[in-house]
């Protein structure tokens, strides 16, 4: 079943499969409708999800970097949507919330919050973003912190049965 699932996926959803790289440049590049978004995020979660309960190799952070990179686009589009018409916020701050939202799903998920900026700013270039990403991992970690909720690598060690 999940060899069928992937399969069905991969022809019908590609940017769902893969290493995420081209979903990543999808949501940064394309303009993409919010229901569109939320769509995406559900479905990737769920083959996220999915994959990893049925021990399918897919990585761990590609996945994050995927999804963080769906949530940032998803909250640019609905701050345009709110702020665009009083001329509060232009339609072109997508791309910078893409790499704000990766940013901090991966300090919230991983709490390593420098080392989820140094990976974002240096895989996208995109230095002038830096005083946005240290706020976002530095919020986002503290929110998890916060919450309680346990690293993902901390919960995958506790499974280890030595």
């Amino acid at each position: 079943p999940p060899l069928l699932f992937a399969g069905l996926a991969a022809l019908f959803l590609p940017l769902l499969v893969g290493g995420g790289e081209n979903l990543i440049i999808f949501v940064g590049e394309k303009p993409v409708a919010i229901g569109a978004l939320v769509l995406l995020l559900v479905l990737k979660y769920l083959f996220a999800q999915y994959s990893t309960v049925a021990a399918i190799p897919g990585g761990l952070l590609m996945p994050i970097l995927c999804l963080g990179a769906l949530w940032g686009r998803t909250w640019a589009e609905l701050g345009v949507a709110v702020f665009s018409p009083a001329g509060m916020l232009s339609p072109d701050i997508a791309q910078p919330w893409v790499l704000f939202g990766m940013v901090a799903y991966f300090a919230a998920t991983v709490r390593a919050p420098l080392t989820g900026i140094a990976l974002v700013t240096e895989m996208s270039g995109a230095y002038t973003c830096l005083p946005g990403s240290l706020l976002a991992g530095y919020v986002a970690a503290a929110v998890a912190n916060g919450l309680r909720c346990p690293p993902i690598y901390d919960s995958l060690k506790a499974r280890i049965r030595l």
